[in-house]
């Protein structure tokens, strides 16, 4: 046999060798397809606390609780588990431990947290430790669970309820350190309310970004951007229309789609009125109730925010049908050949129409927190907290929502399912701080326990180039060092200053493994790194602190 440097002729094929075949496995089974994406983000969220309080309160590294939690994640991603192609034992089995690793590497994380929050009254905290794990410095409006309130100059809070009945509470006025934690006093003062800057009238809304007009059945029929004076839905067409249509694929029912199922979608038109459920300085929630099928129902929260022009659709269904897909569409009037698909570390383009048989092939396609289609200078990106498939053709995005095949698990999808999506227009066009960011954002809650008044805010690194993304940060497998895990997001060649919280003995880089370091600085408090596009890099850093 010849090798490669004898044949140098090749033909080589640049691009995504796409599967045309099992694209359900992207949507089957949605329990585990959401257990999936908020165990990963959990186990990210609790490494870096436990980091955090190994260096800041001199805690133990829980390594082998971690790594049990981790085996446990990436057995349920093993096939047929994840994409949801197997007999019901087993998938009673996977929700189980998913439920039960998500629960135990959340207490894990908060249990890192409290250390690092200091000596507290457990009977009234006085303040409270909010924790940024993402790799830039989180402003703007943000979400927080189980606050009375807060307290401080600039400090804007509403207290608004999730299509679950939780509550939580709506702030703006805070920084959040990049890869760190601030505290905040706590007080006893009411939530402010009353009505906000988004005004209502009948069917229509008008935020500082859109004015926007519903029609009966609750789809969105008008969004007019006031700062780029151009509407975005398609003459003829609306947004966030739910599609439901039958799905008997030849062959295969939780394994594959059939091209021609997109011609038995049809609109969920029965009419929806909505209600205000909160109406205030930061968030405007209309709610409305769908009845499809034969018992099923949704239940949505549109969301308005008086600080971003991202729109939310936090949904609960109530599933009981069989061989039925859900979809959510969104008729858009930008003119894109293709559109960007997230996937790991990068993404990928697609084309958004049929002009050849590979393009005809791509009718649902994979994609993790995030699809783009944008112009030269605008574009609108569509975020998702837990779902996985989606198709961009014909100036339309389709985000598949529900499955519902009968093999190998009879009860399909059945049952109660929560999730949510956004969307967000931009100006400029495709960015890692228009689309990827927001995404993280969307997907990363920051964390918050009761902590001491005199815990001073800390950040761990970094990075002045936004297209850069610290992804991981972990203790070293094989000794006293942390591990930085870094990513170019934006597929263009950076330079990247990478500036610490705190002094470094020695910085090398290393491979995935941890392993074959390269030496790239002693006694650093910073180092500048050059990254080729959509590169990793693995970062060691000995003797911190």
């Amino acid at each position: 046999m010849q090798s490669c440097a004898q044949l140098p002729n090749l033909p080589r094929w640049t691009g995504e060798l796409y599967l045309e075949l099992h694209r359900g496995t992207l949507t089957s089974i949605a329990a585990i397809k959401r257990y999936n994406r908020k165990v990963e983000f959990a186990l990210r969220d609790a490494e870096f606390a436990a980091t955090i309080a190994a260096l800041q309160a001199g805690e133990r590294y829980p390594k082998d609780q971690l790594l049990g939690h981790w085996k446990t994640l990436l057995l349920n991603q093993f096939h047929d588990i994840l994409p949801g192609s197997s007999i019901a034992e087993v998938n009673d089995e996977a929700i189980a431990t998913f439920g039960e690793c998500l629960t135990a590497v959340t207490s894990q994380r908060d249990r890192s947290l409290g250390y690092v929050g200091g000596e507290i009254r457990r009977d009234r905290p006085e303040a409270v430790l909010i924790t940024n794990s993402l790799s830039w410095d989180r402003t703007g409006e943000i979400e927080l669970n189980g606050l009375p309130s807060l307290a401080g100059n600039g400090i804007v809070t509403q207290e608004v309820e999730d299509v679950d009945g939780r509550l939580k509470l709506a702030v703006t006025g805070l920084t959040l350190p990049s890869m760190g934690y601030a505290t905040f006093d706590t007080s006893d003062s009411p939530i402010i309310g009353g009505r906000g800057a988004i005004k209502v009238d009948g069917d229509t809304v008008e935020t500082p970004f859109a004015r926007i007009a519903f029609d009966k059945t609750g789809r969105i029929v008008s969004f007019f951007d006031r700062a780029a004076r151009r509407e975005l839905v398609r003459s003829g067409g609306a947004m966030n229309t739910f599609l439901a249509g039958e799905d008997v694929p030849a062959a295969w029912d939780n394994w594959d789609i059939d091209r021609d199922q997109r011609l038995k979608m049809s609109p969920v038109d029965a009419d929806a009125a909505g209600t205000i459920v909160a109406d205030g300085p930061l968030q405007l929630r209309i709610r409305r109730t769908y009845k499809l099928g034969r018992a099923s129902t949704i239940t949505q929260d549109v969301i308005f925010h008086s600080t971003t022009p991202r729109v939310d659709f936090d949904t609960v269904v109530d599933w009981h049908e069989k061989y039925t897909f859900l979809k959510t569409a969104f008729a858009v009037d930008i003119l894109a050949d293709t559109a960007r698909h997230e996937i790991q570390f990068g993404h990928v383009t697609r084309s958004t129409h049929d002009n050849t048989s590979y393009d005809r092939a791509q009718f649902d396609v994979c994609a993790h927190k995030w699809t783009d289609i944008s112009e030269t200078g605008y574009g609108v990106a569509f975020l998702n907290d837990c779902k996985y498939a989606c198709t961009t053709k014909d100036g339309e995005y389709h985000l598949s929502l529900i499955k519902s095949g009968k093999h190998p698990d009879p009860r399909g999808d059945e049952g109660r399912h929560r999730f949510a999506y956004a969307m967000l227009p931009h100006a400029g066009g495709f960015s890692v701080e228009s689309v990827v960011r927001p995404a993280y954002e969307f997907n990363v809650a920051p964390s918050v326990v009761p902590a001491s008044t005199d815990v001073p805010s800390f950040r761990l690194v970094d990075v002045d180039a936004a297209n850069v993304i610290i992804d991981t940060v972990k203790w070293a497998e094989d000794g006293d060092a942390v591990i930085l895990r870094l990513y170019e997001a934006g597929k263009t060649g950076t330079h990247a200053k990478l500036i610490f919280g705190l002094p470094v003995t020695r910085v090398h880089e290393v491979n995935m493994l941890e392993e074959n370091g390269r030496e790239l600085a002693k006694n650093a408090t910073s180092i500048d790194v050059y990254f080729r596009p959509f590169e990793i890099k693995t970062l060691r850093l000995s003797g911190i602190g």
